[in-house]
């Protein structure tokens, strides 16, 4: 008995001992091969594989594989330029861990892919083309492939202490992206993974000024819903001007950019998409000068505060524009067009030629537009104006500009105020002018404002020996001019009251000889009501001294278009002494003194068409008239 029941357990043990050693075996030659023999073959592949597909020598110092843990690790990995020479591309180490779910998955299950310091150096080349353009010309020729996307799932990507040195040998450039992090936590296409939200990260140093960007995404869900953050801070702008698709003939010599944006992509279920950028956008100290030194803009500080730009759309929004401390440098031709507008025009007018012109069926959407607010604080401008037969410098200082709720829908009407200094020796001088309570209805197409104030204004008119009149607009007068210049359906221009305070005007009038020297100085104005639209009657009054010794009072009903005006006139003691040259020969007299004293009434207006109550054939004529007592004092006639 005891031999046989000893007999079946040395057998058992015997196939235990056997199955354990096949085992044993087994499990020695899968670990030879994971850890000794794959990695070799896997190296070769490697290296084959990519020198292959990029045309280049690529090197790999090792390959560690543990296949108990489905971990790949490529170290080393070192790519050259084409025909060999410099490396373009380094990784320190590249590692990969797989999961064993990959098998009923039906498609790689990656559980941690990280790529330690890559480094890659892109070159310019001086025809514009790229060390890489031939990868992407080979890339670009493949034909569109419409196969569906393959299922995978790729977990805790990380990307640590990258760096990109661009050498841009067409602008004799270089720059450098350095510290480069970036993190994926999810990326899938598999079916339990598609609802997942993947919140990226990523920073990196740019020639020193740190990036950073976070979003979340669903790149497999149809709607595409993506999300970015998108943070800049203290970004030269000197450095990256030359790369704008408009050629500017300028020099950006300082400017600091920073920005905290969001972009976010919608697909709707009406296969409509949205594209929407929002988010702050800010300039500090900025410096410009022309292609010949000579100073174009500078500015102390910009900030864009964006609502929302949905440029699929059509639909743009932005909360606040504020420009602090600008400067403009401009100069005015002699065909009376300003540098600055002349270029952009030709600029536009290029890229609008070279543009395809737009099929039946590509409809735009309509724009809508807004501006909550935008103000400008401490502005100047300062021009070369050479319009004219003397060219003069001129500026405007002290620019301060408020504007409130702004939109193309015109639903309400936008608020602004203004005020500045203007400087155009020997023409201008306009020490203060101010515009609040201003109006602005672009659907209606109206300006209203509550109060004009000018003070301490000097205009120099002259008339030339040919009789021409020469003088520059003041600003109010061209603003006034503008609006009218759509014959169709001109701007409306009210304003409610109108101060000006010593007020000056010099008339040189060459066409005597000697010249003539007329002053008006120490005028105040007052006016109500004064706008543009036909019919419309103001208030004015004014007062004012002649040659320094005269007394003017004027005032009455004043209708601006057509001219029309009811005025009471009253001079006191104007000396008439200036005025003989204008009628001495006819007169045959020479005054040596004597004043003149006028009250009375002053009738103007602008006849009108044949048909009117004041009908000619020659409309826009003025007629009217002076009634009233007149006496010259004190006149001695030789």
């Amino acid at each position: 008995m005891t031999e046989e029941t000893e007999t079946p357990k040395a057998t058992t043990s015997s196939a235990i001992r056997k199955y354990g050693l096949r085992a044993a075996l087994a499990l020695l030659i899968y670990s030879a091969f994971g850890f000794l023999v794959l990695p070799l073959v896997v190296k070769s592949t490697l290296v084959a594989k990519l020198s292959e597909i990029l045309h280049r020598p690529v090197a790999v110092e090792v390959v560690r594989i543990n296949p108990y843990t489905l971990s790949v690790q490529v170290a080393g990995l070192a790519i050259q330029e084409k025909g060999g020479g410099d490396d373009v591309a380094l990784v320190d180490s590249l590692d990969v861990n797989a999961e064993w779910s990959s098998l009923w998955l039906g498609g790689p299950v990656i559980s941690e892919l990280k790529l330690t310091a890559p480094a890659l150096k892109i070159v310019r080349l001086s025809d514009g083309r790229f060390n890489f353009s031939d990868l992407f010309e080979e890339w670009l020729a493949k034909p569109a492939s419409n196969d569906p996307a393959p299922a995978f799932s790729v977990n805790n990507i990380q990307i640590s202490g990258g760096k990109i040195e661009f050498d841009d040998q067409l602008l004799d450039e270089k720059h450098v992206l350095s510290e480069i992090d970036f993190g994926v936590p999810f990326v899938s296409s598999l079916p339990q993974a598609a609802e997942i939200f993947v919140e990226p990260a990523f920073s990196v140093s740019i020639d020193g000024s740190p990036l950073l960007a976070q979003g979340k995404s669903k790149p497999f869900h149809p709607s595409l819903e993506s999300d970015l953050a998108l943070d800049l801070r203290a970004v030269e702008l000197a450095r990256y001007v030359d790369y704008l698709p408009i050629r500017l003939p300028i020099e950006v010599v300082s400017g600091a950019l920073d920005s905290e944006l969001k972009l976010a992509f919608r697909r709707q279920d009406d296969a409509r998409s949205t594209l929407v950028l929002s988010g702050r956008v800010a300039i500090r100290d900025l410096r410009v000068k022309g292609s010949d030194g000579s100073p174009l803009l500078s500015l102390r500080g910009l900030e864009v505060v964006i609502g929302s730009l949905d440029p699929l759309n059509g639909k743009y929004a932005v909360d606040l524009i504020s420009v602090d401390g600008p400067e403009i440098h401009a100069r005015v031709t002699r065909q009376g067009t300003i540098n600055w507008v002349d270029f952009f025009t030709r600029e536009l007018a290029a890229r609008g030629k070279s543009s395809p012109p737009a099929t039946a069926g590509d409809k735009p959407p309509a724009v809508e537009w807004s501006l909550a607010e935008a103000t400008v604080s401490d502005g100047a401008l300062r021009w070369l104006d050479e319009s004219h037969a003397e060219p003069f410098n001129a500026s405007i200082d002290g620019l301060a500009v408020s504007l409130k709720k702004l939109d193309s829908q015109g639903g309400a009407a936008a608020e602004f105020e203004l005020a500045f200094g203007l400087q155009a020796a020997p023409w201008v001088k306009l020490d203060a002018f101010s515009v609040t309570g201003g109006r602005l209805d672009l659907a209606k197409r109206e300006v209203q404002i509550d109060r004009v104030v000018a003070r301490a204004s000097q205009v120099l008119v002259k008339r030339a020996a040919d009789g021409r009149i020469e003088f520059v607009k003041p600003p109010s007068l061209q603003v006034v001019e503008a609006s009218q210049s759509d014959a169709s359906r001109p701007w409306q221009l009210t304003v409610a009251r109108y101060t000006g305070e010593d007020l000056a005007l010099r008339f040189e009038d060459s066409v005597m000889s000697p010249m003539v020297l007329h002053t008006i100085d120490g005028m105040k104005v007052e006016a109500t009501n004064l706008s543009t639209e036909p019919g419309t009657t103001a208030t004015v009054a004014t007062q004012f001294r002649v040659n320094q010794k005269g007394d003017a009072r004027i005032g009455g009903k004043l209708q601006l278009s057509p001219l029309d005006g009811e005025l009471n006139v009253v001079v006191k003691a104007l000396d008439v002494v200036p005025l003989q040259p204008y009628f001495t020969e006819q007169l045959n007299v020479v005054l040596t003194r004597g004043q003149v004293m006028l009250a009375g009434d002053l009738r103007v207006q602008q006849l009108a068409r044949l048909g009117g109550a004041a009908a000619t054939d020659e409309p826009g004529k003025l007629a009217g008239g002076v009634s009233g007592q007149l006496a010259v004092d004190r006149k001695s006639v030789v």
